[in-house]
């Protein structure tokens, strides 16, 4: 499966997503699973491209106390890898080859260097050590094997792969969500590159960029609210007792407000009924609505 994000494999008391350091790759934390013994693997989506993995994975272990391994992946071609221990942090590796330049990506920040070259056996000789720092057992023979692959993409079966050969006890299925993003009228308002609220940042970036082209267009009264209600989403993704039902009422809002500015005159009544249909559905539990907060459904 070929996608884009960052990945942070780490122990921690609480939900990954909520561990100070983790905001480094990206507010947007879109999958949580359980790896065994407190280990937990968040995959998020940055807002912007290439984060400091060394900076977060840095930060997440100073911050749990335990080693942290992380991983930015760019359209499942490759991926860039940084194995941290508090106090150390290791360097930057690209996957794959670990022994070649990336043909295409810089895989760093601007103005930062791109990842070193190595050998596959000094990069499984860090990852076992750092094995050793978070108590776990690895297979070495199987960590060559990976390390030691060609290019040909990062896709999850192998970044996975590495992650339960450096030692993780099984790499579970997604926690569910505790708000169904992936329904209306999130799925319109605060879910995915064409929602309001990403239409709403990309107007704020345009109208500082170009101030004066962009004068004649000023912020509308729905772009705020839909920006402020993405990150509050977001940040409650994993949380408990969210109230679903009020947030969906603030995005119903959003969405009614952007309607009526962008489509004067159009009969609003059909979207009254999608959250009336909405709230029945959480209302009455069951298969339909769980799969509602199924994060692979």
């Amino acid at each position: 499966m070929e996608y884009s994000g960052s990945i942070v494999v780490a122990r921690a008391h609480r939900p990954l997503s909520m561990q100070d350091g983790v905001e480094g790759v990206g507010p947007q934390h879109r999958y949580l699973r359980e790896l065994g013994d407190g280990w937990q693997m968040l995959e998020s989506v940055s807002l912007t491209p290439s984060p400091d993995l060394a900076g977060v994975s840095a930060a997440v272990a100073a911050s749990t106390g335990w080693p942290v391994l992380s991983f930015d992946v760019i359209d499942g071609d490759c991926a860039a890898m940084c194995a941290a221990t508090p106090g150390r942090t290791g360097a930057l590796t690209h996957l794959w080859d670990v022994r070649e330049p990336c043909p295409s990506y810089h895989h760093q920040p601007a103005g930062e260097p791109p990842p070193r070259l190595r050998e596959p056996d000094e990069v499984v000789a860090e990852l076992v050590a750092w094995a050793a720092t978070a108590g776990l057992r690895p297979d070495p023979e199987r960590l060559l094997e990976i390390i030691s692959l060609p290019g040909g993409g990062a896709d999850r079966d192998r970044l996975f792969a590495l992650v339960t050969a450096v030692g993780a006890e099984r790499v579970g299925p997604t926690r569910p969500w505790s708000v169904p993003l992936g329904a209306w009228p999130f799925s319109q308002v605060v879910y995915g590159p064409v929602s309001l609220s990403a239409v709403a940042r990309s107007y704020a970036r345009h109208r500082v960029a170009d101030p004066a082209g962009w004068a004649t267009e000023p912020e509308a009264s729905w772009e705020a609210p839909a920006i402020a209600l993405e990150a509050e989403v977001w940040a409650s993704l994993f949380r408990d007792g969210v109230d679903v039902i009020a947030l969906a009422r603030r995005a119903f809002a959003v969405h009614q407000d952007y309607v009526v500015h962008t489509f004067p005159g159009k009969d609003l009544t059909m979207y009254q009924e999608w959250l009336d249909e909405f709230e029945a559905t959480i209302a009455a539990g069951g298969a339909r609505a769980a799969m509602m907060f199924d994060p692979e459904y």
